[in-house]
């Protein structure tokens, strides 16, 4: 193609992506997505990525408007692929730039992956099986591209979750952190009105009517705001919320005064989203008005459709409210059969809370209104007309809420069991000698569990209890086929049990990862899984049958499932401060770590007595430097566990990084105390506290002992707490000028523990360029006999013959790049290194030419290549 053909081909694709983008502003999404599929095809005939990758967004994004969830989940699986596969990519255009790709990348991928996660969620439901792993996916893309704003719209997406979940706190606690974000707004603008809009409608299900309309209205005034994208979306997403907690407290309509409703209310199918959700409205407020063959007019007609596309999540709420229609109506026949299909595909969904408004709709005890909200709509003290009385109501207002119920004890069996007398004894004997864990004492525990013959064994309760022994027994690989052909044989006779199966299922892993014997490996994860899923499946599933389906997927390495059993399991039960945990360190693994504090928070309030949960909040406390919440935790850690060793020393650098030196040389030195020993890792926040407090005689003494310590016989704290201690009080050193600060830098740097801080240099004593490349080097490092005893070597590195060390390098060319490492490098030990890569990972930064981090270390034998990480060791 010449290069006037060419500029001609590009004219008219601006063109075409003009008059597509103009049908998008109208808000004419049907004609839309066929404009981009046409861009898309000319494009693609053009080989031009750019256009390409643009028609393929917003065709998803027209998709998604248009309630068209398969297309929307294709185009955003083929976005993906195109953003993560550059061959796939050069499929399309095989002459594109390496600038131009990666600036798609960046623009682009965390939308992919938020639209995929939104559409998984229409088509299977927002708790369906997979759904957490988007999430998790999504917050990584998140951050490996640098769009951190964009956290926030899988904020949204959790929402969402959460909700389907029945878990209102935690969807409440996304929306907030949200509504936290008011300044840094990712691609897709100010989304603050849909957090209050989410937030009114919990609300207004938990039967709180004056909040949800004061909600609502905030919701309609911030889908106003200037940074809002596509105002006309927001405006009648809330207008629609806001009609509908109107109604169903009494108040008159507000949506259509409105002028922007009069474009969704004609039935075009250009923008069936906005359409469905005008309609929804006012077929509520037909049935709230007794017109009821009107309403179901409505619904009816959107039933049958998105029950045929698939579209679940939508689908769910159309049927409950065509099920309450028919409930108010009196077609209690109609009503019944629809429920009956309804509660089939919710439960396959875990959708918990479609299931509790279905069980509130049919609960006689409870007034039905046509929101099929779980509590009673209350203005005040007073009952709304919206919702039908039933003849037969009582005085509850609510249906049951689950988190205080679910299966039967498995720890305590109630008096009236017929085994009940024998198993407490057996029980208190359990319990003293698992504390002790002798291994011969708990066999003889387990001989008399398995003594009890399942034909004598008729209470379930019984069952539970006696299965949950044997596992907490099993100790022997020996013993193995004995326990599970015991186990199989009670859990027959109780099938119809959930608790019965998981606990089999636990029985059956904790023989498969005990041993190696042809028994053990014949019990597979294909024979427990299915255990694991029917136990599910049963009613009455309960919080720690969550909890072993949880330990089961994440052994297996399915940590979104983990995460949803265990999401299930504390919803159920607040105070299990063992599935608390759980949950948070999947949070925690997943980079989440201000919900994993959430999670744990939560558990204390509702007053776990589980002192591991204080004792994890105060640690992630620490880490993300919340520092007087970390003190609370940590006390109330003691007041549950007595005394132990790290809590002063936590307190001890949260006073210290607080500024309050006199409690926090008080908090080490009562740590010293408990400890009943000095150590390096306390000498070093001493020194840190006595070096700001002006202290410089008694600091320097500190200071020299640790000086004179090597470092691989530093004792009690991991290298990464060690860094983050020399850190600190290297920092304390250089900001009052002392004279050890040097020494103590150059041993960091020798150890390889130097901190990106150790490499600034003050603006002005620069040569400022601004073309300079940043580069990766790994460098090689020749070992010889003086090694092992090499003071700033670190601990399991003896017998180390060479190792590798990476190198951040900012400069003019690669040959300069080399020569500053090797420079570095050399300070670190005498033998001459050498560069082994050098790779170039950006351009155009201006600086002047220098190092500036000092990377991950580690043995020759364990190279593979570059590492994936450009941040220094920590």
């Amino acid at each position: 193609m010449n290069g006037g053909d060419e500029n001609e081909a590009k004219k008219q694709l601006e063109i075409a992506l003009e008059e597509a983008s103009s049908l998008t502003g109208a808000c004419r999404y049907k004609s839309a997505y066929e404009a981009y599929s046409k861009l898309r095809r000319m494009a693609r005939r053009e080989e031009d990525l750019y256009h390409y990758v643009l028609a393929v967004f917003y065709m998803m994004d027209s998709a998604a408007n248009c309630l068209d969830s398969r297309e929307h989940s294709e185009r955003a699986i083929e976005l993906i692929a195109l953003l993560e596969s550059e061959e796939q990519a050069r499929k399309i255009d095989p002459n594109f730039s390496i600038d131009l790709y990666e600036s798609l990348i960046y623009h682009f991928s965390s939308c992919a992956y938020e639209n995929l996660a939104d559409a998984t969620g229409s088509l299977k439901g927002y708790n369906s099986e997979g759904l957490q792993d988007c999430i998790s996916d999504g917050l990584n893309v998140c951050r490996t591209t640098g769009k951190l704003e964009c956290v926030g719209c899988f904020r949204e997406y959790s929402c969402d979750v959460h909700m389907s979940a029945d878990d209102a706190q935690l969807a409440a606690y996304q929306c907030n952190l949200v509504l936290e974000e008011a300044k840094r707004f990712s691609n897709r603008g100010d989304r603050r009105w849909l957090a209050k809009r989410q937030l009114a409608l919990l609300a207004i299900l938990d039967g709180r009517g004056e909040e949800a309309i004061r909600l609502a209205r905030e919701s309609v005034e911030l889908a106003k705001s200037k940074d809002v994208n596509f105002p006309e979306r927001a405006g009648i997403r809330a207008l629609c919320t806001l009609d509908e907690i109107l109604t169903v407290c009494g108040r008159p309509r507000e949506l259509h005064d409105d002028p922007i409703s009069e474009q969704f209310s004609k039935k075009t199918g250009e923008a069936k989203l906005f359409e469905t959700q005008v309609g929804l409205a006012d077929a509520l407020a037909l049935t709230a008005a007794g017109k009821y063959d009107q309403a179901a007019a409505i619904l009816t007609p959107l039933d049958r459709e998105f029950s045929q596309k698939g579209v679940l999540s939508q689908w769910f709420e159309v049927r409950l409210r065509l099920v309450a229609n028919s409930y108010l109506s009196n077609e209690t026949e109609l009503a019944e059969r629809l429920s009956k299909q309804l509660e089939s595909r919710a439960n396959e969904a875990s959708d918990w809370l479609t299931i509790r408004r279905l069980a509130a709709v049919q609960n006689e005890d409870l007034p039905t209104n046509p929101l099929c909200t779980f509590r009673v709509v209350r203005m005040g003290d007073a009952v709304p007309t919206a919702s039908k009385p039933d003849s037969t109501a009582s005085a509850r207002d609510s249906v049951a809420d689950e988190s205080s119920s679910g299966e039967e004890d498995e720890y305590t069996a109630p008096d009236q069991t017929p085994l009940a007398a024998e198993l407490e004894t057996l029980g208190k004997q359990f319990a003293e000698i698992a504390q002790s864990s002798d291994l011969e004492d708990l066999s003889k525990i387990r001989e008399q569990v398995l003594s009890y013959k399942a034909d004598n064994i008729v209470d379930p309760t019984d069952a539970f209890r006696l299965l949950h022994m044997a596992a907490y027994t099993f100790t022997d690989p020996a013993a193995a086929q004995q326990i599970w052909n015991w186990a199989n044989e009670v859990v027959s006779k109780f099938s119809d049990h959930s608790t019965a199966l998981s606990l089999l299922a636990d029985i059956g892993n904790r023989i498969r990862y005990a041993g190696d014997d042809e028994f053990s490996q014949s019990i597979t994860r294909e024979r427990v899984e299915p255990l694991i899923r029917k136990s599910l499946e049963l009613s009455n599933v309960g919080p720690r049958s969550y909890m072993r389906a949880g330990d089961h997927f994440d052994a297996e390495g399915d940590r979104g499932e983990a995460e949803r059993c265990y999401a299930r399991g504390f919803r159920l039960q607040r105070s299990a401060g063992d599935i608390a945990v759980r949950l948070a360190r999947v949070y925690r693994e997943t980079d989440r770590p201000r919900d994993a504090l959430y999670v744990l928070d939560l558990c204390l309030r509702e007053g776990t007595e589980d002192p591991s949960v204080a004792w994890e909040a105060g640690v992630l406390a620490f880490s993300l430097q919340r520092y007087s919440v970390m003190h609370t935790y940590l006390e109330k850690f003691v007041q549950q566990a007595g005394p132990q060793p790290w809590v002063d020393y936590y307190h001890a650098i949260g006073h210290y990084e607080q500024q309050d030196y006199e409690a926090a040389i008080k908090a080490i030195d009562a740590e010293e105390q408990l400890l009943g020993q000095t150590a390096t890792h306390l000498q070093l926040v001493q020194a840190s506290i006595l070096v700001r407090q002006g202290k410089s005689a008694e600091a320097e003494s500190r200071i020299d002992e640790i000086l004179k310590q090597p470092f691989h016989e530093v004792e009690f704290i991991a290298p990464g707490g060690l860094v983050e201690l020399l850190e600190r009080l290297r920092t304390a050193l250089a900001a009052t000028e002392h004279t050890k600060a040097s020494e103590l830098s150059k041993r960091m740097l020798r150890a390889g523990m130097a901190t990106e801080d150790y490499f600034e240099v003050p603006g002005e004593d620069l040569a400022a360029s601004n073309d300079l490349n940043f580069y990766r080097c790994l460098l090689k490092q020749p070992l010889d006999e003086n090694w092992a005893s090499e003071p700033d070597r670190m601990v399991d590195q003896e017998n180390w013959t060479a190792y590798m060390a990476e190198w951040g390098v900012l400069a003019e060319n690669e040959d300069q790049a080399r020569d500053l490492a090797l420079q570095w490098q050399h300070k670190c030990y005498h033998l001459p290194a050498e560069v082994v890569v050098a790779e170039q990972a950006g351009d155009n930064i201006s600086g002047a030419p220098r190092v500036v981090w000092q990377g991950i270390r580690f043995d020759e034998n364990d190279f593979i290549g570059l590492p994936d990480s450009d941040s220094s060791d920590e």
